[in-house]
């Protein structure tokens, strides 16, 4: 069985996890910087995409 919630996280996870705000979260979504999903009303993140975007946003 496939353990959904190691798999995706929610706008929730990102602000407690990440320090991201929903509002900033919103802006990036739009801009087109953060890929999510959308199941009716529910925003979901893909926890590798995550990984993978601040993996590259190293410095030095």
């Amino acid at each position: 069985m496939i353990d959904l919630r190691s798999k995706w996280l929610r706008p929730l996870d990102l602000e407690e996890k990440l320090g991201m705000s929903r509002a900033r979260q919103a802006r990036l979504r739009c801009e087109g910087k953060l890929s999510y999903h959308k199941l009716g009303a529910y925003v979901y993140y893909d926890a590798e995409v995550i990984n993978e975007m601040i993996v590259k946003a190293k410095v030095a």
